[in-house]
């Protein structure tokens, strides 16, 4: 019987994905420095490797992805180092570190407008070249869903089918997973389906399927998640569950109390939609607490043997989900730090960071997969 299945959950929010990057970097430290590692190095064990399942919705979906990748990069030197193999041809040490330049110093190749492209009103706000250059580059041109050990599921939804889908690499018959379709389908090409907003970017075309972002229906993945454990892990005696958003700003949106078209979808700032009108946070709020409420209930059950933790931020004003600048940036990070220290004085947090600890510790990383 497996002991504990550890579970990480990460929300959707496009460039506030530089929020549960941060923490995830803070709580990788953690965990090393009291391993007696301080800072990434050889011996330095990449987060990932203490969760038995990632997942997350749009940018958080990326953020998963790319942990299970690290952890087979891992695997590989591991190998490599025993069989006594040149250092020279081992695979670059990733940690969180890596995911946190995703947002600080390479978030403008994912965002980048193209001459052709329309500012989100008639077309997509934002051309696919940037990101699908920017996601070969860091998860491979070839690399396959099925080609990582660590369990991982991203969220989309197929226009053409109609239909909500999980893409996976490990089989569920409740969650509609489909192995074969974890063979065909190519780790950034998961990463562009789960982050395609619409508006934002153009729907993908992938195994006769019209993929757009997940965020549409389940931006905060949690439960979705968590039941998926329940199935792929069946046996455990306890779930712990980490699910971390990508901030919240609480804002008085009274005048938007009979409003039309402008007033729900616009900024108030000019006639360019850009995703910092009313609708869109209220529905991204209201999706995350609703999921956040419903884990809640669930935990107060013990007959679910399941440990909840939530950590959200506090943002002191709204972001656009592709708004960057560095104001922004610097905004996140001051968030994030007031968060990890309301954090460490919870009961929950600390018992999840001590089982992260004693993962990573006492168990050996996901075997080597001979395909990579």
């Amino acid at each position: 019987m497996t002991e504990n299945v550890l579970i990480l959950s990460i929300d959707g929010g496009g460039i506030r994905g530089y929020i549960p990057a941060l923490i995830l970097e803070g709580i990788e430290k953690l965990a090393n420095q009291k391993l007696g590692k301080d800072k990434p190095s050889k011996s330095y064990i990449p987060l990932g490797g203490a969760f038995d399942l990632l997942g997350g919705t749009s940018t958080g979906g990326l953020i998963a992805l790319s942990m299970a990748l690290h952890i087979e990069d891992y695997c590989r030197n591991s190998r490599n180092r025993d069989r006594g193999q040149r250092e020279e041809i081992f695979y670059e040490y990733k940690s969180m570190k890596n995911i946190v330049d995703y947002y600080e110093g390479r978030g403008r190749e994912i965002f980048t407008s193209g001459f052709n492209i329309g500012p989100g009103k008639t077309s997509s706000q934002h051309s696919e070249e940037g990101i699908e250059t920017f996601l070969k580059k860091e998860l491979g041109r070839e690399t396959k869903l099925a080609d990582l050990r660590k369990a991982v599921g991203v969220y989309t939804y197929d226009l053409r089918a109609n239909r909500a889908l999980m893409l996976s690499n490990k089989e569920a018959r409740t969650q509609g997973v489909e192995i074969g379709r974890a063979e065909r389908i190519k780790l950034w090409e998961a990463a562009r389906a789960t982050a395609a907003a619409p508006t934002y970017f153009p729907a993908i075309e992938i195994d006769g399927m019209l993929l757009i972002d997940g965020g549409v229906y389940i931006n905060n993945p949690a439960l979705d998640l968590y039941l998926y454990a329940r199935e792929i892990f069946p046996s455990a005696q306890k779930y712990l569950m980490i699910s971390l958003g990508t901030g919240e700003y609480r804002h008085d949106y009274t005048s938007c109390k009979t409003s039309g078209l402008y007033g729900w979808f616009l900024s108030g700032e000019g006639l360019v939609f850009n995703g910092s009108g009313a609708l869109i946070e209220v529905m991204m709020n209201g999706m995350a607490q609703a999921v956040d409420a419903q884990m809640r209930r669930l935990e107060s059950d013990n007959s679910n043997r399941l440990t909840y933790l939530r950590i959200q931020t506090n943002l002191t004003r709204n972001i656009a989900l592709d708004d960057g600048t560095q104001d922004n940036m610097n905004m996140m990070k001051s968030a994030v730090k007031r968060t990890l220290e309301e954090a460490s004085l919870n009961r929950s947090y600390k018992n999840v960071i001590s089982t992260i600890i004693d993962k990573l510790q006492t168990s050996e990383p996901v075997p080597m997969n001979p395909r990579l």
